[in-house]
């Protein structure tokens, strides 16, 4: 499976989906409490950031890793999973929902009920062990303990990478720049290719 990786504008959802299987993006809140698009909290009140709720409307069924952001906004990280899952529900869409934040991924997984899978993203390897995949800096991963998550039913996505290493993840999220591209599209190297 080929997921464009950073695919935060709808613009580009015409564009790339018939070259991907789906896509990985970035929500967050901005100042005015309404759920973007965007990746760097710095740039979550650009007017230009498309919202989730387009997201949600767009017109083709999407494979989507998303990608939920809990910095700096005034909201638990527990409402921000209850409010995400709530207006996911009945989309047409696949949803892989994934966080940083331990509690937002506990809340999810509270929710959840089997529906969608649920992941934790880390730089560490001090992790609960009951998400459906873990998605972990490739800086610190090796086949051990790759082996070691796999033990308790995860899969393991390994970020961070610009080429894929000699371990055995099951999937490798690969950006060379980790940014579109001046024309607006993804660089087509970023992207999630599974084993």
């Amino acid at each position: 499976m080929k997921i464009c990786h950073r695919v935060n504008r709808i613009s580009f959802l015409e564009q790339i989906y018939s070259s991907y299987d789906g896509v990985e993006t970035d929500v967050m809140y901005d100042s005015n409490m309404r759920l973007v698009l965007c990746h760097d909290h710095d740039q979550r009140d650009n007017p230009e950031n498309d919202t989730f709720q387009d997201l949600i409307n767009f017109k083709l069924p999407l494979r989507i890793i998303l990608d939920i952001k809990v910095k700096g906004n005034g909201k638990t990280p527990t409402e921000i999973a209850e409010d995400i899952y709530k207006r996911i529900k009945g989309s047409k869409h696949i949803w892989d929902l994934c966080s940083f934040n331990q509690v937002c991924v506990d809340k999810l997984i509270c929710l959840n009920k089997g529906i969608h899978k649920i992941g934790l993203i880390t730089c560490g390897i001090d992790a609960k062990l009951y998400a459906d995949f873990i998605s972990i800096d490739g800086e610190i991963v090796d086949d051990d303990l790759i082996k070691e998550f796999k033990a308790h039913g995860l899969k393991v996505y390994i970020w961070g990478i610009k080429k894929i290493p000699n371990l055995h993840a099951d999937a490798y999220i690969i950006s060379n720049s980790g940014r579109l591209g001046s024309s607006g599209l993804p660089n087509i190297s970023q992207s999630i290719q599974t084993v």
